[in-house]
């Protein structure tokens, strides 16, 4: 099947936990490349099928939790990602949200096959 890759930016404000909106479309997330600087080690996500209501996602019960370090390139769990078009990245958990100190702009990798 042929794909081809792009790339989206999404920015967690200063101050904010919760980040803008990014619009994948049909494409497939795989990697995020994490800025030199990024307050906490985790981010959890909140998928929408169309845009304006956004859930935080959950795999097997479990509120999905993505490992994160600044100046890193993380993989991206598809399978759980998939199916959703857009997308909201947080600091930190739903229940325990880590404020950042500064912008942090998040650059996600994306496949899109056709």
């Amino acid at each position: 099947m042929p794909s081809f890759s792009r790339t989206a930016t999404v920015t967690i404000a200063s101050g904010q936990s919760l980040s803008a909106a990014v619009a994948l479309g049909a494409g497939v997330p795989l990697a995020m490349q994490i800025p030199a600087a990024i307050t906490g080690t985790e981010l959890t996500v909140q998928g929408s099928l169309d845009g304006i209501t956004y859930t935080d996602i959950f795999d097997s019960g479990v509120e999905l939790s993505i490992p994160v370090l600044a100046s890193q390139n993380v993989v991206l769990p598809a399978t759980a990602l998939a199916g959703f078009s857009y997308f909201k990245f947080r600091s930190g958990t739903a229940s325990v949200p880590t404020n950042q100190g500064a912008d942090r702009t998040l650059v996600l990798h994306n496949r899109v096959d056709f």
